[in-house]
């Protein structure tokens, strides 16, 4: 699903900017456990898609993604989204707490 590959990058790209995700050395694994999309407009080849990311809250485990993807230059967004992701140890598999890293990624 495209969709999701699209989120899927936008989070990681966000992530990586801000020095708390290295897909080589890792100690948490972060999985969506939720999403939602409310379909504006279509996107398609040979379309190109820009997205908007922001922190709306985060706790010890998990984090609330509000991700807008636009269509070329459109001014408004094709498709807001909403994406929830929780994090788990990248050993253990557990529930963690975010690494301290994260909290200044997060903060508004």
């Amino acid at each position: 699903m495209q969709f999701c590959s699209y989120i899927n990058k936008t989070v990681n790209q966000f992530q990586i900017k801000r020095g708390v995700l290295s897909i080589h050395a890792c100690e948490v694994v972060g999985f969506a456990f939720d999403s939602g999309c409310t379909y504006c407009s279509p996107i398609a080849f040979p379309d190109v898609v820009n997205a908007g990311i922001c922190v709306a809250k985060s706790g010890n485990s998990s984090v609330r993604y509000e991700i807008a993807l636009y269509r070329n230059d459109d001014a408004l967004p094709a498709q807001p989204v909403i994406w929830l992701m929780s994090t788990l140890s990248a050993v253990a598999t557990d529930l963690c707490r975010f690494p301290l890293l994260y909290d200044a990624c997060f903060e508004p």
